[in-house]
């Protein structure tokens, strides 16, 4: 398994055997309203310009009744193991029951970055154990965990669940970090913050654009676009993860020209 960037700095797998003709062309990211996608454009012989997208490339399909869906749901996974060919149109069948994401134990995408996050409970208190590339890696962290907290007598993993197969587990130190529920944005002191947050969302637009922004809040641009239109809200995990990235560019966004008191 290898990564390439794209030109925004996303990080697609794929499989070795793929990776130098890909490293040849420049991907970059595409949003289809909530839908991710990589792609690159080739000339054609009239000098018309042609999108490719990098799932339907590596398995080489060219039929336009037919389309390429991920299994664990993550576009930036393409490694040849997790895509598979349909009909056109049985997509949001598969879509709306949830077939085409992988289910282990302890794991759920994180659809804002393209990250796969593990998490675990004991005693009614939630852990949160990292975010990771693939859901392969977050599932043995979480069985890393569970061995941790439960012992091998009592622990649940996905390697006794025969959900995955695995001769050893990572050496990624663990992390338990409790998980709290962000809440509702409604108190008055609530309301200052996030109306803050538009203000230097809606700044930033006249510097850079959705995606530029998206990559450097490490935030679905889809989503912050939605937020600065008020067509939805934000709960108080989200404006504090905001925030602290906006904190770390402050000296880049003061370079650019546009300054924040943070």
């Amino acid at each position: 398994m290898k990564t390439i960037l794209t030109t925004t700095g996303e990080k697609v797998l794929v499989d070795d055997e793929d990776f130098l003709s890909l490293s040849e062309r420049n991907w970059y990211l595409k949003l289809n309203k909530d839908v991710k996608l990589v792609c690159t454009a080739i000339r054609l012989k009239n000098k018309k310009q042609k999108m490719v997208l990098i799932h339907r490339e590596i398995l080489e399909l060219t039929d336009p009744k037919k389309v390429v869906i991920h299994r664990n749901g993550n576009p930036f996974d393409n490694r040849k193991e997790n895509l598979f060919i349909i009909d056109r149109g049985k997509q949001n069948y598969l879509r709306k029951r949830n077939y085409n994401t992988k289910s282990y134990k302890g794991v759920h995408f994180k659809k804002e970055n393209g990250t796969y996050i593990a998490a675990i409970s004991k005693d009614g208190v939630k852990y949160c154990l990292g975010s990771f590339e693939t859901a392969e890696v977050a599932a043995m962290m979480y069985d890393k965990a569970a061995l941790a907290l439960h012992g091998k007598q009592l622990a649940k993993t996905n390697k006794s669940l025969r959900l995955l197969q695995y001769k050893r587990l990572p050496s990624i130190p663990i992390e338990f970090k409790v998980q709290k529920k962000g809440h509702t944005m409604k108190g008055a002191e609530d309301r200052a913050k996030v109306r803050f947050l538009r203000r230097i969302l809606k700044q930033m637009t006249r510097f850079y654009g959705f995606k530029e922004i998206g990559a450097m809040l490490k935030y679905n641009p889809n989503t912050i676009y939605r937020f600065i239109s008020k067509e939805r809200n934000f709960r108080s995990e989200a404006v504090e993860f905001l925030f602290a990235r906006l904190q770390k560019l402050k000296k880049t966004l003061e370079i650019d020209g546009l300054k924040i008191d943070l």
